[in-house]
C-alpha cells in the first residue's frame, strides 16, 4: 500500500514537472513573434480614407479620439437616465475608446456576462459619433 502511494506521488510529481516544463518552453518564443511593433500597411483605399477622415475632424475631435475612459456599469436599459447621460458625454467629448470591465460578484461568478458586455459595447459603438 505504501509503495503504491509513493509510486502515485512520484508519477503525479513527474507529470506536474513535465506540464510545467512544456508550459514554460512553449512561451519562450512568443515574445519574438508577438511583441515586435511594426508599421501598419494600408491599401491605397485605406490611406485615402485615413487622410480624408483626418482632414474632416476638428482639433477637438482629434484630441477626443486619443481619450480612453472606463465605463463601470451593470447591464442596463439603454433608455435609462444613466446610460443617456454617459452617451451624451461620450458624444460631446468625441471619445476614442471606452473600456468597460466585467465586474465580479465573487471570485468565480461574473456580474456582467460576455453577452451583456457585448450588447453594451455594440450600443456604444452605434451611439458614437466616431467616423470609424
Amino acid at each position: 500500500m505504501l509503495n503504491s502511494l509513493m509510486l502515485n506521488y512520484l508519477m503525479m510529481r513527474s507529470l506536474l514537472g513535465l506540464m510545467l516544463t512544456c508550459l514554460l518552453t512553449s512561451s519562450l518564443g512568443a515574445a519574438e513573434r508577438f511583441s515586435k511593433a511594426g508599421p501598419v500597411h494600408l491599401t491605397a483605399d485605406g490611406q485615402r480614407w485615413v487622410e480624408h477622415t483626418l482632414k474632416s475632424l476638428s482639433v477637438e475631435e482629434k484630441v477626443g479620439q486619443m481619450l480612453n475612459v472606463r465605463y463601470f456599469t451593470d447591464f442596463q436599459n439603454f433608455d435609462s437616465a444613466g446610460y443617456q447621460q454617459f452617451r451624451e458625454q461620450m458624444q460631446k467629448l468625441h471619445l476614442g475608446s471606452v473600456s468597460s470591465p466585467c465586474t465580479r460578484m465573487d471570485p468565480i461568478l461574473l456580474k456582467n456576462g460576455p453577452l451583456e458586455m457585448a450588447a453594451v459595447a455594440n450600443q456604444l459603438q452605434r451611439d458614437s459619433n466616431c467616423p470609424c
